[in-house]
């Protein structure tokens, strides 16, 4: 992608950052983690995340959370999440890397990979992997924009 591509899908991704500010995320924190169908433990399980997947909180009751990712909804219990920490993942697995950063970006990323977001910079964002190893990103190709604040001030 062109230097030029990159700066304008950037620009348009701390608009639409601005646009959503009131969006409300919460990341796993185990491994596997586990999407159930209605808010109690015998509901049937739908789906199972990865950690860091992000998730978009809708709804809440009681203890368990109404959530949604870009593939996936239904109900997570809020004891195995954390809203305190930013977590995204790719759009696509192309155009990941950083140009010029000190890591270059941990390949092969996987199809439904998700990472904790460490530190922001302009077009780019040091995270960690569900092992902890430690790369940068390309901040306009992920989701949610919200996590990736890409110019802080």
């Amino acid at each position: 992608m062109q230097l030029s591509h990159k700066l304008i899908l950037l620009a348009t991704c701390v608009f639409l950052t601005v646009l959503d500010a009131s969006a409300y995320f919460v990341c796993p924190l185990r491994y596997n983690n586990h999407i159930r169908s209605q808010a109690d433990f015998k509901a049937s399980i739908t789906h199972k995340v990865l950690k860091y997947t992000p998730l978009k909180v809708i709804d809440r009751k009681n203890d368990w959370l109404k959530v949604q990712s870009r593939n996936v909804s239904g109900w997570i219990h809020s004891k195995i999440v954390d809203d305190n920490i930013k977590c995204i993942s790719p759009l696509n697995l192309k155009d990941l890397d950083c140009p010029g950063k000190k890591f270059r970006t941990r390949l092969p990323v996987k199809k439904g990979e998700a990472f904790k977001v460490i530190k922001n910079e302009v077009g780019c964002a040091l995270v960690a992997d569900m092992y902890g190893n430690k790369f940068y990103i390309f901040s306009a190709n992920v989701w949610p924009l919200d996590n990736v604040n890409a110019l802080e001030i």
